[in-house]
């Protein structure tokens, strides 16, 4: 199998801050075995992986749509979460990008774990404004009601990263 810079990244990722390894590694096992006998190029991971695409995403978007919305306290809570996560999982992404794109851990911290997780704070700091709802003017032929602006999440997102900046490229979308 040839080396793909973000093997190590996207494993870990799976591995230990999903905690689920099963799409991962049908993933790579079909690679494998499609590939095995010649050189291969991202290209033709991708293809492989388009086999598996409607499949993972017919799950995420039952998933989703089973949850009515996510409201400020879960937002707060899952914001929380992935901040300690990406904190106790410091050392394994260092080594993932060591292991994929020879960064130094202190390339690692500067350019893609503090990035993140400086997001992730001003989000908890600035969510309880975005999620207010903002009085408008009412139209004159509604006079006697109130108008406002209410934010609600519009669907889900597919989220791309170069392999460049692999961990804060991907998580901070997110």
């Amino acid at each position: 199998l040839p080396y793909e810079k973000g093997y190590a990244l996207l494993h870990n990722l799976e591995k230990n801050i999903l905690k689920n390894e099963d799409h991962f590694q049908e993933i790579l096992k079909a690679y494998i075995n499609k590939y095995r006998r010649g050189s291969a190029i991202s290209s033709d991971f991708i293809e492989v992986f388009e086999m598996k695409i409607e499949e993972i995403y017919n799950t995420i978007s039952e998933s989703y749509q089973n949850k009515a919305g996510i409201n400020y306290k879960e937002r707060i809570y899952y914001l929380k979460k992935l901040e300690m996560v990406i904190l106790d999982q410091k050392v394994n992404i260092q080594n993932a990008l060591f292991q994929d794109l020879r960064k130094s851990s202190f390339e690692t911290d500067a350019t893609e774990i503090f990035t993140v997780l400086t997001e992730i704070r001003h989000c908890l700091r600035n969510l309880h404004h975005w999620v207010r709802h903002t009085a408008v003017l009412t139209p004159i032929p509604m006079i006697g009601t109130s108008s406002y602006i209410i934010p609600e999440p519009k669907g889900m997102v597919l989220i791309i990263a170069p392999w460049n900046y692999p961990f804060n490229l991907c998580i901070s979308p997110l």
